[in-house]
């Protein structure tokens, strides 16, 4: 009998890499993730590179501590609501049968976490320190929908630490560096053909006894970031912001679940050393991005923002390769055909009085994902246009919180991905399209002093 090449989640996953907790459709193009300042998410994180108005310029640009005065302390929670609700178009087992099963929304409810503290050591040096998730993914199917040879859990966890400093160069001019520590933690599941793998012994057939699959793994990585902000006068400001890809290997293990008639058949065909629980391995490369933003104060009751951010997409090998510690368990490869991708956004703010802050703001977000053959269940991702409304308050002289909402119009996401195989009976096909949407809601509180 062949051997059963069975697509793996692992690069689904490992590619994606890196949440606390994340969103099912990213909150961001690709698996990017944005949520990382409130009073950033009430102008659709526009000029985020040049504003500076908070700690969370630790992560967007750590020159713009140099902005900030005293010690700042703030902590936010971001609410985001997902919509991945897949409508079938024709999907088909490898033999060209349809595939069984019901349509499913893979959308979840979950929340990403972050928080920050800067210091000024002096009226020229900063020190500050993040914790946030710039990258991740969440996706859930039953394991009974028509996709669940695809995906059924898709589950990134993230933690970023980064600790960082700053230094004011010139009146105008600032620089500030950073290292990023980042762990990544991933649970993915898909169900396992067993039925087209086992039929040419004529006790089964495509769809009639699924197997399961679930795999665990981990990593730390490292990289860097660095920033430049301009301010030619008090009232603009311009920043420019690198942060380094990050190199992972992840390792964990996987596990299989299959039934007492599939393990005696794998058994009396003499291949019970397949779908045994082993430890499994992949490599990725997270994306490198850059980002330049504007800020500039027209009078004392208004601000305009913008700004541009582009994601190396591309720097992703083409192919990542997932390897197991059972020799008989044949390794798999995931192509990868990202494009880089660009964030366009612009925002404005109202200065109600020294209190009240109110901000909005709109962003397009290009998605990586070429083509329907490119896109997966797991990240059913696509070009999305951003819609934001927030405010800040200040209680005390001391004391701030913000809150802020945005609506995700994605477009639909069509898709027509084959699982890879080397055996064509496993080769199914997933045919439709995907309709999405997200909703963001957060809060944040910071203390000044």
């Amino acid at each position: 009998m062949e051997y059963a090449k069975q697509p793996s989640t692992l690069p689904k996953i490992a590619f994606l890499s890196a949440l606390f907790i994340v969103p099912g459709t990213a909150a961001a193009g690709g698996f990017q993730i944005f949520e990382h300042s409130v009073q950033g998410l009430g102008q659709a994180f526009a000029g985020s590179a040049a504003s500076a108005d908070d700690a969370a310029t630790v992560f967007f640009n750590p020159a713009g501590m140099t902005q900030l005065t005293g010690t700042r302390i703030q902590g936010a929670a971001n609410i985001i609501v997902t919509r991945a609700d897949f409508v079938n178009e024709g999907s088909v087992t490898g033999t060209g049968q349809p595939l069984q099963g019901a349509s499913a929304d893979g959308g979840i409810l979950t929340a990403v976490w972050n928080g920050y503290v800067t210091h000024a050591l002096s009226d020229r040096v900063f020190v500050g320190f993040g914790v946030n998730t710039p990258f991740g993914l969440k996706t859930h199917y039953p394991r009974s929908w028509i996709g669940r040879y695809h995906a059924v859990e898709s589950d990134l966890r993230t933690l970023n630490l980064s600790p960082v400093v700053a230094i004011r160069l010139h009146d105008m001019l600032s620089v500030g560096v950073g290292v990023d520590a980042q762990y990544v933690d991933v649970l993915l599941s898909n169900a396992i053909d067993l039925g087209a793998f086992l039929a040419p012994t004529g006790l089964t057939s495509p769809g009639s006894d699924d197997g399961f699959q679930e795999i665990k793994a981990d990593d730390w990585g490292w990289g860097y970031n660095i920033g430049l902000l301009f301010t030619p006068d008090e009232n603009t400001r311009i920043g420019l912001a690198y942060r380094s890809g990050i190199d992972l290997t992840l390792r964990g293990e996987a596990r299989f679940e299959t039934s007492a008639s599939a393990d005696s058949t794998l058994a009396a065909t003499g291949l019970s050393f397949l779908f045994q629980n082993t430890g499994a391995r992949a490599t990725v490369t997270l994306p490198e991005t850059v980002s330049i933003g504007a800020y500039h104060r027209l009078n004392s009751r208004w601000a305009l923002l913008a700004g541009l951010s582009w994601t190396r997409w591309d720097n992703l090998e083409d192919q990542i390769s997932i390897r197991f510690d059972n020799p008989h368990q044949p390794g798999q490869t995931l192509p990868l055909n990202y494009d880089d991708a660009f964030r366009y956004s612009a925002g404005v703010n109202y200065y109600v009085s020294e209190r009240l802050t109110l901000r909005s703001g709109v962003a397009y977000d290009e998605t990586p994902i070429p083509d329907a053959a490119s896109r997966t269940a797991a990240l059913p991702d696509a070009d999305r246009f951003w819609l934001a409304a927030g405010l800040t308050y200040s209680v005390t002289k001391n004391l701030f919180i913000d809150f802020a909402y945005a609506h995700l119009f994605i477009d639909d996401a069509e898709i027509e991905n084959t699982l890879s195989s080397a055996v064509p009976r496993l080769q199914s096909r997933l045919i439709g399209r995907f309709e999405n949407a997200a909703n963001i809601i957060s809060a944040q509180i910071g203390w000044c002093f």
